[in-house]
Order: C-alpha cells, then sequence, then structure tokens
C-alpha cells in the first residue's frame, strides 16, 4: 500500500485530455482541451505556425472558451505557470536539436 505522502503527491499531477479536430501540416493544429481541475469544461485551441525564414517559427495560440466562467477559471488554477514551463522545456529542446 502506498504511503500518503506519495497518493498525495500523485493527486496533485494535472492530467490533461483532448482530440485533434484539425492537423494542416505544417501551418495549423485545432485541438480539443480538458482538465481534470475542471471536468466537462472543453476548450478548443488552435495553433498557428508561420515560417519567419532563417529556421525561426512564429507559432500563436489562442483558446476559445464557452463563457468568462471558463476562461476565468483557467487563469486562476496555475495555468500560465505551466504554460511557461511547458514553453521552457521547449525551448531547451530546440537548442539541443539545434
Amino acid at each position: 500500500m502506498p504511503d500518503a505522502l506519495a497518493v498525495e503527491q500523485a493527486a496533485r499531477v494535472p492530467i490533461f485530455e483532448g482530440r485533434y479536430r484539425e492537423v494542416t501540416p505544417p501551418e495549423r493544429l485545432v485541438q480539443t482541451f480538458e482538465w481534470d481541475g475542471m471536468p466537462g469544461h472543453v476548450a478548443v485551441e488552435t495553433a498557428t505556425f508561420e515560417d519567419l525564414g532563417n529556421g525561426r517559427t512564429k507559432v500563436v495560440n489562442t483558446t476559445l472558451f464557452h463563457t468568462s466562467e471558463e476562461r476565468d477559471g483557467m487563469l486562476h488554477s496555475g495555468m500560465e505557470q505551466g504554460l511557461n514551463q511547458s514553453y521552457a522545456a521547449l525551448d531547451r529542446l530546440l537548442a539541443e536539436l539545434g
């Protein structure tokens, strides 16, 4: 049986779910996004990729929420910190790949 600390730490791991709605290489991805902290509230995320030349790409992400309450709930969840951590990890990976 796992100890209480291990169970508590596992409970803090965020769980996300989504489905791809559109994949248009190399310029656009559209997917749904649902977080276990707000179950039943599904957002639609769109990412567009613009080639800037010289090995650079501009990425624009937009998220469509059904209500302002859903948007505000997500913003108050710590989402910004997690997103910034994800982009920092992506930056490190791209730097390694050269």
